[in-house]
């Protein structure tokens, strides 16, 4: 399942995201990825430069693939099509890395979970950027690494904090991810 959700983590700890607040929408997928909002938590001000940086985009209109239009970028099971419009793109954060999922009742799990913090400015577009998606038709963004298309969930609401935490797949695919962006 993908889906975009509000988060509250009061209560989590460190290297945790935390319970879940609002409401969940969610599409049939091949590789789950659930994109979640988190607010910022104890952090320090350093930054994080990205070496490979990733973008968020507004999903205009889906088409069925595998052969996709010009202009469109492919969904990464081939299954669909996307056309974008609005896009932020992140080059620095304040931070990311791995860390364990926490349940509605404030409990670990084992799920491993790639925790970001955007900077303030980029955490302003992002709200920006899912409040349109949830009053859209389609209500999707899709999260680009390298202008390939990772996943494209739905988003039910603005998600208005900083603090980002993306599950769906397995730990070596998570830690593959922060590598790289922090290479």
């Amino acid at each position: 399942m993908r889906t975009v959700r509000g988060m509250a983590c009061g209560g989590a700890g460190e290297g945790q995201a935390g319970g879940v607040r609002g409401r969940i929408a969610a599409i049939a997928g091949t590789a789950g990825l659930v994109l979640v909002g988190c607010s910022a938590g104890d952090t320090d001000d350093g930054e994080v430069t990205l070496a490979d940086p990733f973008s968020f985009a507004l999903v205009d209109e889906v088409v069925s693939g595998p052969n996709c239009p010009d202009e469109y970028l492919s969904a990464p099971e081939g299954s669909e099509c996307f056309a974008l419009s609005e896009q932020i793109d992140v080059h620095t954060v304040r931070g990311i890395e791995l860390g364990k999922s926490v349940n509605a009742d404030g409990a670990a799990t084992d799920e491993t979970v790639v925790q970001i913090e955007l900077l303030p400015e980029t955490a302003e577009e992002f709200a920006e950027l899912t409040e349109t998606a949830s009053v859209s038709d389609l209500g999707r963004i899709a999260l680009l690494v390298d202008g390939a298309v990772i996943s494209a969930p739905t988003v039910m609401e603005r998600i208005d904090q900083g603090t980002l935490s993306i599950s769906g797949w397995d730990e070596s695919e998570a830690r593959a991810f922060v590598d790289s962006a922090r290479r």
